[in-house]
C-alpha cells in the first residue's frame, strides 16, 4: 500500500475508503466505491485522501504517515466524512529512491489495455 501511495503522491488525486463492495461485469459498485470516488474529488493536487475506516486499517503500518483528520462535505453523502491525508513515511521513500532507479526520475506507467486508443 505505501509504495502505491508514493507513486500517486505527485501526480494524481486518490480517494480511499474501506468497506464492502460488489464486483460485477468487471466493475465495482456500492457505497464504499461511491465514497472513495467522492474523496478522490475532494483531494487536492497530488493528495491521497483516506477515510477514517481506511486510516484505522492503515494505522499499524509504519510505512504510512497519516495527516490530521479533516471533515469533508461530499456530494450525495448525508453526513460529513472524516478523512486524513496519507503519504509514504520518509524512511520508505528514501529506501525506494535508493533501490529503484525508476523512482529517481519521472516514472512512466504503461497504458491500461482497456483504454481506447483515442484516449491513450
Amino acid at each position: 500500500m505505501a509504495a502505491g501511495l508514493q507513486t500517486f503522491l505527485f501526480t494524481d488525486l486518490v480517494g480511499m475508503h474501506t468497506g464492502p463492495a460488489v464486483h460485477r461485469a468487471g466493475d465495482w459498485y456500492g457505497t464504499t466505491v461511491n465514497l472513495a470516488s467522492r474523496l478522490c474529488t475532494a483531494a487536492s493536487g497530488g493528495e491521497v485522501l483516506v477515510s477514517a475506516s481506511t486510516a484505522l486499517a492503515a494505522a499499524p503500518l509504519r510505512a504510512v504517515r497519516l495527516g490530521e483528520p479533516r471533515l469533508h462535505l461530499l456530494r450525495n453523502v448525508v453526513e460529513p466524512v472524516t478523512a486524513h491525508s496519507a503519504s509514504a513515511a520518509p524512511s520508505l521513500t528514501t529506501r525506494l529512491t535508493a533501490r529503484l532507479p525508476c523512482m529517481r526520475g519521472r516514472m512512466t506507467l504503461p497504458t491500461p489495455p482497456n483504454l481506447p486508443e483515442a484516449l491513450a
